[in-house]
């Protein structure tokens, strides 16, 4: 009898059971969110060596959210800087610069840019000002930034 009444009893459930076609999706939504935070990543660290670049050639690096001008008076503007895009958890964890784009290039006399400096400036796609000071800049490097 206790061979009888144990066959007929309902077999006992695991803890997680989910079929190949959850697995499958599941793994494809991982790899799709981890593929973009790469390439998210590399773009980040490419702007970052771009603007040490930048900085080991004397000149000066301003973010999109440090532009922001502001009117104090009859012709008279100045930067007011706002805080950096993002959540305050990315800003510890990838850095403040890690949502923030650059904005403004800045060579002046004291570090006169030069053509090799000028040609890595075509990988910032959201360049808005670009102040060049100084003679070491050719025609053909001119170009190829306009």
């Amino acid at each position: 009898m206790d061979a009888a009444a144990h066959s007929t009893a309902p077999p006992k459930r695991r803890w997680l059971r989910f079929s190949l076609r959850t697995l499958l999706a599941v793994c494809v939504a991982l790899s799709i969110g981890l593929g973009w935070l790469g390439s998210w990543l590399a773009r980040v660290r490419h702007q970052r060596q771009i603007v040490a670049r930048i900085k080991e050639a004397g000149g000066r690096v301003r973010y999109e959210h440090e532009l922001n001008w502001v009117n104090v008076g009859r012709n008279a503007t100045h930067y007011e800087p706002k805080p950096p895009p993002g959540h305050w958890l990315v800003h510890r964890v990838v850095g403040e610069d890690a949502l923030a784009n650059v904005g403004e290039v800045t060579f002046d006399f004291r570090n006169p840019a030069t053509d090799a400096d000028l040609a890595q400036l075509d990988e910032l796609p959201r360049l808005k000002w670009l102040r060049i000071q100084g003679q070491g800049v050719s025609d053909a490097s001119m170009a190829t930034i306009a």
